[in-house]
């Protein structure tokens, strides 16, 4: 063995990455930024597409603020079947 091979890694954050801004990933936030142009372009919906964006970033970021999986967690709570029961 040599000395290199004793050496400890340094820590980093790559287990525990810091949280996005808006605790969403990049794909989810430029989704909602398209949407909101695409209905921003449909005549008669200017307002809800120019609302529709802060309001959904602001909704996802309390959402996930405590743990970016709830969405996921929700989705797949959604698509169990009705009779599943994880008590029995």
């Amino acid at each position: 063995m040599t000395s290199d091979e004793k050496q400890l890694e340094p820590i980093n954050d790559m287990l525990n990455p810091e949280p996005n801004r808006f605790g969403m990933p990049w794909y989810v936030i430029l989704g909602i930024l398209s949407l909101s142009v695409l209905v921003f372009l449909v005549p008669g919906c200017k307002v809800f597409g120019a609302l529709l964006c802060p309001s959904v970033l602001g909704f996802g970021w309390w959402l996930t603020k405590d743990d970016p999986q709830e969405a996921l967690l929700i989705v797949n709570d959604l698509l169990l079947p009705s009779e599943f029961d994880p008590g029995k």
